[in-house]
């Protein structure tokens, strides 16, 4: 297998190439980290992050206390304004709630579950960003090097061309072979085109993922190691789906939700419980007796609002989430057995293609090159060898993209480094 990827690799260096000039190099690990740094969906959802904890602080907070007071403002038996003196009268309360039914302990478990719902969101919007840009990463790498390919044989093609045209003024060769050589370079040209706009699409994704400045040039290191690293299956397929369940953020964040809205219901329900309203009072002489200080009680009557509405919706929100959190368990099962079979299939496309083939191909342009230049081979032969070669070199190079591309969602459905 290292032979195997050794020889892939002399292919891809000596004969893929990518111009530089004017772009940006990048390696994915600088990627990622200008994802989280200048990103702005992360950074809004960090401060989603601050905002629910906050939520946390806010509600260990109990009511403030109430201060009521009262002063006379005008006494008529002594015709006085603001009599507030030892013959006059003022009053004073002071008034403190006190939640019963463990509504405070409730909310603030509420609180805190709500705190860990939206840290799983934060969880779950990075791993999907991350995701993408890996795709985008990866993509862009590969057609970079299509790209190369082609201008390369678009150059050569090009060349060929104003050669023949040349030699079609002067009637040494037929017109014929001209036509079919410009037919040859207008379908390289038409490739490059598709190539083109598909890295325009990922540098700019790229660009809108990172804040990075466009175009970006994607670069790997150690691609021998890289690329073996995909081929290679180091984990037990049977407890895919149960690491899944442990470690998928959006599953993850399914069961946070569940509980707590199971939190919600017990706040529901302790919101029926009537509340106590607990004070002293001081009257100087508007009560029974002067200077007289009192005890104050205050409890609603529960007579028609026992908070059932409410409790209602909280039962009816845990059964509804209860159904997304299974049918999101029935989607991760099978995506997971999908994307396993898919890499399978492009791991066993990868292995096939065997380190003789790349040697055996470059050996074999040569030499047509070679030949038709000596009018060894007719021009039939010439440009139907090159049309092969060229929708080879695709066929090779989308199989190396896509045994990246399907390890890498195994990656993303279950949250692990399984490559």
């Amino acid at each position: 297998m290292q032979n195997h990827i050794r020889f892939i690799f002399i292919f891809c260096c000596f004969h893929f190439w990518v111009p530089l000039f004017g772009q940006t190099a990048i390696k994915l690990a600088d990627c990622e980290k200008a994802l989280q740094k200048n990103n702005f969906m992360v950074l809004a959802q960090q401060c989603h992050v601050s905002e629910a904890r906050a939520a946390i602080i806010q509600a260990k907070i109990w009511p403030q206390p109430y201060v009521y007071g009262e002063a006379n403002m005008y006494n008529p038996d002594q015709q006085k304004y603001f009599d507030v003196g030892p013959q006059g009268q003022t009053s004073l309360q002071i008034q403190q709630l006190f939640m019963l039914g463990g509504k405070k302990r409730n909310e603030i478990n509420w609180a805190k579950a709500n705190a860990q719902v939206t840290e799983l969101e934060f969880e779950q919007l990075l791993y999907q960003l991350n995701f993408g840009l890996k795709s985008n990463f990866y993509n862009l790498y590969f057609d970079q090097q299509v790209l190369g390919s082609l201008q390369k044989q678009i150059d050569q093609i090009e060349e060929l061309v104003a050669a023949y045209a040349v030699q079609a003024e002067k009637g040494n060769v037929a017109l014929k072979e001209l036509v079919r050589l410009e037919s040859l370079l207008l379908n390289m040209k038409n490739d490059r085109i598709e190539v083109q706009k598909n890295i325009l699409e990922y540098q700019q994704n790229l660009a809108v993922l990172t804040g990075l400045p466009a175009p970006l040039v994607p670069q790997l290191d150690n691609e021998k190691d890289w690329v073996m690293h995909y081929s290679i299956q180091k984990f037990d397929t049977q407890t895919l789906f149960e690491t899944a369940l442990n470690q998928n953020p959006e599953y993850r964040m399914l069961k946070q939700q569940i509980e707590a809205q199971k939190i919600n219901l017990k706040w529901q329900q302790s919101l029926s419980v009537p509340d106590v309203t607990l004070g002293v009072s001081y009257d100087q002489r508007g009560g029974a007796f002067n200077n007289q200080k009192n005890l104050t009680l205050g409890i609603p009557i529960p007579l028609w609002n026992s908070n059932k509405g409410n409790i209602e919706r909280a039962k009816a929100a845990i059964q509804g989430s209860q159904f997304d959190l299974d049918q999101k368990q029935r989607e991760l099962q099978r995506a997971i057995d999908a994307a396993l079979a898919e890499w399978n299939v492009q791991r066993t496309q990868f292995i096939s293609i065997k380190p003789a083939l790349i040697l055996n191909r470059e050996t074999v342009y040569t030499g047509v090159w070679q030949n038709f230049q000596k009018r060894n081979i007719t021009l039939l032969e010439f440009t139907d060898f090159m049309d092969s070669y060229t929708q080879n070199s695709l066929q090779i190079n989308e199989s190396y993209k896509q045994l990246i591309l399907t390890a890498e969602k195994l990656n993303y459905l279950v949250n692990s480094p399984l490559f």
